[in-house]
């Protein structure tokens, strides 16, 4: 008994520790992959005095941090870690030969906050200006951040690509784009969908295929984006679960081949799939694995995107990161047959959460994983995300306005 009694306790605090390794603030986990210019850098606050790099940087609303770096260096990133959360906005000014030039003017909140200059800036020292009642720092960084290749997906509505609503620099810049329309399949495998909505998609890829030659990037992979629906004359449940394991796991190869037709007849790259209520399982992975194998196997070449959002109904930063541990554990093949996992990120603490993927995944699963940014973030936004992205090794995706898979329900 006193055994059992140990071994409860200890399992408590490996569960706590856990929990709170889960949750930890702030980490800036660019340090482990390049140099921080202002590790030695003279920290000097608005006062004139200086501040001692082991204690913690704080001030009222307004206050500046300078940083002299010695000798002129060339950066384009800044990153503040926060104690408080406090921190609204953000002036970074770089100092050259005696002129002081802004470099950065953005309102920025969050844990880790950082701010991509978008361009590199030769400077001897760095001042900062910090708006926020009462801010706390407990970190800051410097980093002159490589170019380096990045992944992006746009996922776009059917009918806003007939509409005309398009941007032509995010269609010439993306690798591969997601169409998202009521195309779906039924418990039985077969590839469902209302004529309407086959029209649409029809019409949505042909002139999509027009503008991604228009703007150069004829090579760039579409993808067509599948999701369950409750077929009333076929389906007996309208449990979303279930349909995907009755087509996935019973009826495969009805799915595949349905599948395959279509990609041969619009020239399709790959295939797009829906399964936020599906990795968490460990058996809904072993069936879905499977299915994806089969695909493989069927035609090498065919790409499988999956979407999943991991912040409904729970905090963005715990359930991103528990997720991401369970997919990319060893033992479940997901990722080994997933051509690219693009999760979707709701949370304030993006930078957060982005922190925590990269924390748990393989290096040799980075390269597949994407994260959605809304449009509705907003261009600056995307664009300091994205390069935030870039530098963890993973890539970004753009979602217009996604189709949730509870409202593709058939007439």
């Amino acid at each position: 008994m006193k055994k059992l009694g140990v071994f409860i306790i200890a399992a408590i605090v490996l569960l706590v520790a856990c929990l709170f390794g889960c949750v930890r603030r702030g980490d800036d986990i660019l340090a482990d992959k390049y140099e921080n210019i202002a590790a030695d850098a003279g920290y000097v606050d608005s006062n004139g005095h200086t501040i001692k790099k082991s204690a913690a940087m704080s001030g009222e609303d307004g206050d500046v941090i300078t940083l002299d770096l010695g000798v002129a260096r060339t950066f384009n990133s800044v990153v503040l870690l926060q104690r408080t959360d406090t921190v609204s906005h953000i002036t970074i000014e770089a100092v050259k030969d005696g002129e002081t030039t802004v470099i950065y003017d953005r309102d920025k909140s969050g844990s880790m906050i950082f701010c991509d200059i978008a361009r590199n800036v030769w400077a001897e020292s760095v001042r900062i200006c910090v708006g926020g009642d009462k801010w706390t720092l407990s970190g800051l960084s410097i980093y002159d951040l490589p170019a380096s290749v990045s992944y992006d997906t746009l996922m776009l509505e059917a009918k806003d690509i007939i509409a005309g609503q398009l941007d032509d620099y995010a269609l010439s810049s993306a690798d591969s784009i997601i169409v998202v329309s009521d195309l779906g399949y039924n418990s039985y495998g077969n590839l469902y969908s209302r004529e309407r909505a086959t029209e649409e998609f029809i019409s949505a890829v042909e002139i999509l295929k027009d503008r991604l030659e228009a703007v150069d990037n004829a090579d760039a992979d579409i993808i067509v984006q599948l999701n369950p629906v409750y077929d009333p004359e076929i389906d007996k449940t309208d449990d979303i679960k279930r349909l995907r394991y009755q087509a996935m796991c019973k009826f495969p190869y009805a799915l595949i081949n349905g599948m395959m037709a279509l990609a041969r007849e619009r020239g399709l790259a790959g295939v797009s799939f829906d399964l936020t209520d599906g990795l968490d399982e460990a058996s809904s992975q072993l069936y879905i694995s499977t299915f994806f194998s089969y695909i493989k196997m069927e035609n090498p070449r065919f790409k499988i995107f999956v979407t999943a959002d991991y912040t409904r109904g729970l905090p963005g930063a715990i359930k991103l990161g528990t997720v991401a541990s369970q997919i990319f554990r060893q033992g479940y093949s997901v990722p080994e047959c997933a051509d690219r996992i693009l999760f979707k990120s709701c949370s304030d603490d993006f930078y957060e959460d982005i922190g925590k993927i990269s924390e748990v995944c393989k290096e040799e699963y980075r390269n597949k994983i994407s994260i959605i940014s809304d449009m509705r973030d907003g261009g600056q936004e995307i664009a300091e995300r994205r390069s935030y992205l870039t530098a963890c090794g993973l890539g970004s995706a753009v979602d217009t306005a996604p189709v949730h898979i509870e409202e593709i329900i058939p007439e």
